[in-house]
């Protein structure tokens, strides 16, 4: 398929892998929720380009301190959708801290990369196209992270 596309000249295609300095996804391990403490997002939080801050879940510090250990989100950052509306992304555009369920890949772009130029090529329908001929998982569509990465 991308075979046949015409680029401009100097472009080159390349996987997010290529293009990214690490891409992960978060915790495997349902957190137990609070009332408060610490922001912890999800894929419904990620539907419709842009991250929802007012329908949020809270997990307490000690959580908070061992999924922070396997991502730190930050501005500019991009976070996407892997489970259930499958390949929406948006850009982290808030300085907080907030931890990140395994329904959400993070993807943290190389410096040398426009974050939002990566946003726009995502959520783009090439892109779309792509991470749909990948889904895995009959009930629930799921992008494995594998299927990000290339």
């Amino acid at each position: 398929m991308t075979e046949k596309l015409k680029l401009p000249k100097g472009w080159e295609i390349k996987k997010l892998k290529e293009v990214c300095a690490k891409i992960t996804d978060g915790t495997h391990q349902t957190p137990k929720y609070s009332d408060e403490g610490y922001i912890f997002l999800s894929s419904r939080n990620v539907t419709s380009g842009k991250i929802d801050w007012d329908n949020i879940k809270f997990i307490d510090e000690k959580q908070h301190i061992e999924m922070h250990k396997r991502v730190a989100p930050k501005v500019g950052d991009i976070l996407l959708a892997k489970n259930g509306t499958t390949g929406v992304a948006a850009m982290v555009d808030r300085d907080v801290v907030f931890d990140i369920y395994v329904s959400l890949a993070h993807l943290s772009p190389l410096k040398s990369i426009s974050h939002f130029y990566l946003l726009h090529f995502i959520n783009s329908p090439l892109a779309k196209d792509q991470f749909n001929k990948r889904l895995k998982g009959a009930g629930v569509p799921n992008l494995h992270l594998g299927t990000v990465n290339k």
